[in-house]
C-alpha cells in the first residue's frame, strides 16, 4: 500500500479502527502499540466482515466489502507505521513525531497537554477526571500504559448491536444495515435512531448496559501488577473526592 505515513493519514486510520470514543493526538500515535491496534482491528473485523452479509442484496454486499476494505487498509497502514517507528528508534524519529514538531514549532506546549518521557510531570488538573486520566496525572502510569489499557477495555466490551439483538430490539438484518452504513456519519446508536430502528431512550439504555458490562479499567492495572487491589481502591476513593471538589461525578468511571 502506497499511502504516505503522514500524521493525518495515521490519525484517520486510528479513527477507523478505534472509533470516536478515543481522544486522538500525537501522543496517542507515539505510545500506541501493535497489540492495541490488533485488538481494535479484530473488533472492527467482527463488526464489518463481508461474510456477515452473504444473504443480503449484491448492492449491500458490495458496500460492506468496501467498508471492510477501509478497515483492513487502516490496519495495514498502522502496521507499516509500527515497522517504520521501530526502524526509526535506531536511526531517527518517526513520521508522526517529525510532523508534530513542525506543527508545534514556535508554540509553547500547554502544561498538561502531553507526557514527558511517557509520565506526566506537573500539577493535578482541577477538573473532573476518569480513572485512567487520574492515574496518569498522578504519575502512577505512563501515557503508553493508558493507551494500552483503553484499547484493552474497548476490545472487551460487548457491541451495542449484540445487546440490542439479545433484548429483541433489533434483528440481524437491521444490525447489518446499520453496520454497512459507512457513508452515514455517527456511531452505531446514532445511525440506529436515524434509520428509525431504535428510539433515543433505547440507545441510552443500551449504552448504560454496555458500560455496566465493560471491564473496569482498574482491573487492567491490578492484573498487570502496576498497583495492588488495595491501592486501586484507595486511588478510586481519592478520585471520587477529587471529582466532588471539581464538580464532577462522585464515582470513578471507566477511563
Amino acid at each position: 500500500m502506497n499511502t504516505p505515513l503522514s500524521e493525518t493519514h495515521l490519525l484517520d486510520a486510528c479513527r477507523q479502527l478505534f472509533g470516536p470514543d478515543v481522544d486522538l493526538s500525537r501522543e496517542f500515535l507515539h505510545y500506541l502499540q501493535p497489540s492495541g491496534a490488533k485488538a481494535a482491528f479484530r473488533q472492527r473485523a467482527r463488526e464489518t466482515h463481508p461474510d456477515l452479509f452473504g444473504h443480503e442484496s449484491p448492492h449491500l454486499q458490495q458496500r460492506q466489502a468496501e467498508l471492510f476494505r477501509q478497515v483492513r487498509e487502516a490496519y495495514d497502514l498502522m502496521c507499516a507505521f509500527f515497522r517504520h517507528r521501530e526502524e526509526g528508534l535506531a536511526r531517527h524519529e518517526s513520521p508522526c513525531q517529525s510532523a508534530g514538531r513542525r506543527r508545534s514549532a514556535g508554540r509553547e506546549r500547554p502544561r498538561d497537554d502531553g507526557p514527558q518521557d511517557g509520565f506526566y510531570q506537573g500539577h493535578l488538573p482541577q477538573r473532573p477526571l476518569k480513572l485512567g486520566r487520574y492515574l496518569y496525572y498522578r504519575g502512577m502510569i505512563s501515557y503508553r500504559d493508558l493507551i494500552r489499557a483503553l484499547a484493552w477495555q474497548r476490545a472487551g466490551r460487548p457491541p451495542i448491536g449484540a445487546l440490542a439483538t439479545h433484548w429483541g430490539w433489533l434483528d440481524d438484518a437491521q444490525v447489518r444495515t446499520i453496520l454497512s452504513a459507512g457513508h452515514h456519519p455517527g456511531r452505531f446508536g446514532e445511525k440506529a435512531i436515524r434509520f428509525g430502528f431504535l428510539t433515543p431512550r433505547q440507545v441510552e439504555l443500551l449504552l448504560f448496559r454496555q458500560r455496566s458490562r465493560q471491564t473496569r479499567l482498574g482491573q487492567y492495572f491490578v492484573a498487570g501488577n502496576a498497583v495492588s487491589m488495595a491501592e486501586m481502591e484507595r486511588l478510586a476513593r481519592e478520585l471520587r473526592q477529587h471529582n466532588a471538589r471539581t464538580g464532577g461525578p462522585k464515582r470513578a468511571t471507566g477511563r
